[in-house]
């Protein structure tokens, strides 16, 4: 299964770390086993980056983007996409909006959010990460 995970996801486990997150280190134990594949857009890739720029020196903030490219791989955010998201109006919110044509382009199965609401008039599938894990295991007991 294709994963398209948002910026918050990516975060929230880097700030407060698998332990306290339990649904998070579920998702990507799942991700490290490959019984999924997890994706981020570029632009999540850039906010991450931002935001650890502010907590950590340079180093230490390219090290921990490089281990998390591991398991998280990086979609490209072109202009098709750009132009996607400036045609319609499914989306008030910039990244939601990116990551649903980054992941409608890249034929994603899935996005994985702390918050759906901003999916909802798109029909796409959107889950937090303990519905996903839900799933994956109904999945597992057929």
């Amino acid at each position: 299964m294709q994963v398209l995970i948002d910026t918050g996801i990516i975060l929230a486990l880097l700030s407060r770390g698998e332990r306290e997150l339990p649904e998070l280190a579920g998702m990507f134990s799942l991700a490290e086993r490959g019984r999924i594949q997890l994706f981020a857009s570029a632009l999540s890739y850039a906010r991450i980056s931002n935001a650890l720029s502010h907590q950590k020196n340079h180093t230490e903030a390219k090290s921990i983007l490089r281990r998390l490219q591991l398991i998280v791989k990086i979609l490209d955010l072109d202009k098709k996409i750009i132009n996607l998201y400036l045609s319609d109006d499914l989306f008030e919110d910039f990244d939601e909006g990116m990551n649903y044509y980054t992941a409608l382009e890249n034929e994603v199965e899935v996005i994985v959010t702390f918050g759906a609401g901003g999916y909802r008039r798109s029909g796409f599938p959107v889950m937090t990460p303990g519905q996903l894990l839900g799933l994956v295991r109904e999945y597992d007991a057929f």
